[in-house]
């Protein structure tokens, strides 16, 4: 029994067995049980049409067996009910988008206004999430390390010209990032709220990159290439091509199809 995610497969105390961990959820009557207590009775009226919204759809469904998604899925509903009802018969980019963009990117996203700079701070810290994401599960880490924060930190900050103090703050910031409390014998760490975000941050940054300049498109074709096989790895993929359909259309389709047949 695992009360804690390990920081990777690799240190697991029996590196020599066979590791096999069973991720159970949800069942279906703890999901119903859930919705109903997290609706008042005043608004149960509001619960019993989310039970039978997302009876419906069988691809949001099954996410809502990870308690953090169903926690997020009842706040879209009693706020912007309106806004999932739009994601019938979506798939699980445009839920991950809707809730990243519900649960906001802390005071990056609270920032309402029109203005530049605010849109800026929103697209640099969804860039620095991204980029965070995508180097820790390279090195197949949940737990991300001080060392790849730091590295990343820096590469950035040479890139867009930002000091990477203020990197840092930004990614402060997001709810969706979290930092680990040192505990005995461990250093502090970040890690995303669920494996889930860190593979839809990790999918729109190979997105961007595919679409981006030559020498970050191979990039992104090395990491096809290497990971394409590998389940460990799937539902990245299902996100990246999601993000490209999203930005690109069907042409963004095509070229992920083409990488992902040629050698």
């Amino acid at each position: 029994l695992m009360l804690r995610r390990p920081p990777s497969a690799t240190l697991f105390p029996y590196p020599t067995l066979f590791r096999s961990v069973a991720h159970l959820g949800l069942s279906d009557e703890q999901v119903g049980l859930y919705i109903q207590r997290y609706f008042s009775d005043k608004a149960a009226a509001k619960a019993v049409a989310l039970n039978c919204w997302l009876a419906a759809q069988p691809t949001l469904y099954r996410f809502a067996h990870v308690p953090i998604y169903l926690e997020c899925l009842c706040q879209l509903w009693k706020a912007q009910e309106g806004r999932l009802k739009a994601l019938q018969g979506a798939g699980i980019t445009a839920l991950f988008s809707a809730i990243v963009a519900h649960v906001g990117t802390g005071k990056a996203s609270q920032d309402h206004s029109p203005g530049k700079k605010s849109i800026k701070r929103r697209e640099v810290q969804q860039l620095m999430l991204g980029k965070l994401a995508l180097a820790g599960l390279q090195q197949r880490q949940a737990l991300i390390s001080e060392a790849i924060y730091q590295e990343q930190l820096s590469l950035a900050s040479q890139k867009l010209g930002v000091k990477a103090e203020r990197l840092a703050k930004l990614l402060a910031q997001s709810p969706c990032l979290r930092r680990e409390s040192p505990g005995i014998g461990r250093r502090r760490a970040r890690y995303f709220a669920h494996l889930g975000f860190q593979e839809y941050f990790a999918g729109e940054e190979l997105a961007r990159q595919l679409l981006s300049e030559e020498g970050e498109q191979n990039e992104a074709t090395s990491f096809l290439h290497e990971h394409r096989y590998n389940l460990a790895y799937h539902r990245l993929i299902v996100f990246m091509a999601g993000a490209l359909f999203r930005k690109a259309g069907k042409p963004g389709l095509d070229k992920v199809l083409q990488i992902l047949r040629t050698a």
